[in-house]
């Protein structure tokens, strides 16, 4: 059956940009040391901070040593401040 007014129906082709995950310019996660965490709750409050403030953060704490490992695009300062919004202050690790 055709159309009798003339006009054709088209649909681009709608294709979603790829989006590479957000990574900081270094290879290796950034790590800091977080002296007064020393529990779960303290991982948890740290986690929750530190997602709120990247979302695609990949974190890692070792409460033995008192550090936290955070894979994120988002730059040392802003997670410091991560830090200090959880309630703990945190220091760099120099790689």
């Amino acid at each position: 059956m055709s159309r009798q007014d003339g006009w054709t129906l088209t649909f681009p082709l709608l294709e979603a940009p790829y989006q590479p995950k957000h990574r900081n310019d270094q290879e290796k996660p950034m790590k800091f040391s977080v002296p007064d965490m020393s529990c779960g709750h303290c991982t948890a409050a740290i986690e929750k901070s530190l997602k709120s403030a990247d979302p695609e953060a990949q974190i890692a704490c070792d409460l033995d040593n008192h550090e936290v490992s955070v894979e994120s695009g988002i730059g040392q300062e802003a997670l410091l401040a991560a830090f200090k919004d959880a309630g703990y202050d945190a220091t760099p690790i120099a790689a």
